[in-house]
């Protein structure tokens, strides 16, 4: 019924705006074409970067399909390769005690850090002093605080044919993987053994593209074009 619905709505309308390329495969898929992307914009701060670090950072509420718990079991593998690494959790949520007992179980309490929630400011003062920004979320469907780590000179790691997937280009401006442990913690540890300042740029650069601004002139210029055509 509710596919039904949502192509009922897609007939009745000019375009269909999707806040990433894989809500729009999928509108795709149930033969909706009259799609656009536009990305949502974020908020621009300007904190003094110290990102030559060992700080790995996660920031999400804590459900399931964060993943949080294979973030940890990750991060567990990197710290045998990186003694200087650390992990910064920000956020809550009923996982949060389990969250904390993987961490125990694994014999690395004592390296990760779990914030609780935080205001945007304060989630970007810490994504701000990090160096690697990992969230394996599945399903999503664009996470805004992806694109916030990269303005704030993160590394990112985004779940491969989630949300993200399509801002971030893997191994361009950031990088991709599977919901998968082992593939996870080589890719922090190649980070870190090979640092990547020109992707790390690179993200940089894209992520200050995603003003409100932009969002608005995205959103005044299709109108434009809605309004050529009923003309």
């Amino acid at each position: 019924n509710g596919i039904e619905e949502i192509k009922n709505v897609a007939s009745s309308i000019d375009w269909m705006i999707c806040v990433s390329q894989k809500i729009q495969r999928n509108l795709m898929n149930l033969g909706i074409i009259n799609t656009k992307v536009i990305y949502n914009g974020v908020n621009q701060y300007e904190f003094e970067k110290n990102n030559n670090n060992f700080n790995i950072i996660s920031v999400g509420y804590f459900t399931i399909s964060k993943n949080f718990d294979i973030l940890i079991k990750a991060f567990a593998k990197v710290i045998k390769k990186i003694p200087k690494a650390r992990l910064t959790i920000v956020g809550d949520g009923i996982l949060k005690d389990s969250l904390i007992n993987v961490s125990d179980e694994l014999g690395i309490g004592k390296y990760v850090t779990f914030t609780g929630a935080l205001d945007n400011y304060e989630v970007n003062k810490l994504l701000s002093k990090s160096n690697v920004f990992v969230l394996p979320s599945s399903p999503e469907g664009f996470g805004i605080v992806y694109v916030e780590a990269m303005n704030n000179g993160c590394i990112v790691i985004g779940t491969r044919g989630e949300g993200i997937d399509g801002f971030v280009k893997d191994g361009v401006n950031g990088f991709l993987t599977n919901v998968d442990v082992n593939e996870i913690s080589d890719r922090i540890i190649d980070i870190f053994n090979n640092k990547y300042d020109d992707i790390r740029n690179r993200g940089y650069s894209d992520a200050k593209e995603l003003t409100w601004d932009n969002n608005v002139k995205c959103y005044i210029e299709l109108l434009g074009e809605c309004g050529e055509k009923k003309d």
